[in-house]
């Protein structure tokens, strides 16, 4: 599975799908397509809208103030074309994408709103 490790937020440190926010001017497909260039350097092929999840929680910012998160996102199973993935920090979400075998993504290590989305693809033929 492809996967960054998050850089910060409620995530910091764990596994998580690419992907971020939708931008005003934008469809939900481009705004996949930018997400994965960004974050991971790759070019969507295909796409099959997996579902939508959500997620609330609070969690601790860096400046120590407490802040309410609520996640809404958009799943999509997609085939890459990968030339030279993008390993190294975007300077925003990601500190690199990674692949991980879908064995070693845990409720630990991977970000909750995710990891029933990856288990949710490995159903889809």
């Amino acid at each position: 599975m492809l996967v960054i490790k998050k850089a910060r937020g409620p995530y910091t440190g764990k596994y998580d799908l690419p992907g971020g926010g939708l931008n005003f001017d934008e469809t939900a497909d481009q705004c996949l397509e930018r997400e994965l260039i960004e974050e991971t350097n790759t070019q969507v092929l295909s796409k099959v809208l997996v579902g939508i999840n959500e997620y609330q929680c609070q969690y601790t910012k860096e400046d120590g103030t407490i802040k309410d998160f609520h996640h809404l996102g958009v799943y999509y199973k997609v085939d890459l074309l990968i030339k030279d993935l993008k390993t190294t920090p975007d300077g925003q979400d990601s500190n690199g994408a990674v692949f991980i075998p879908v064995s070693e993504l845990t409720l630990e290590n991977t970000s909750p709103i995710s990891l029933p989305m990856i288990r949710k693809c490995l159903t889809l033929a």
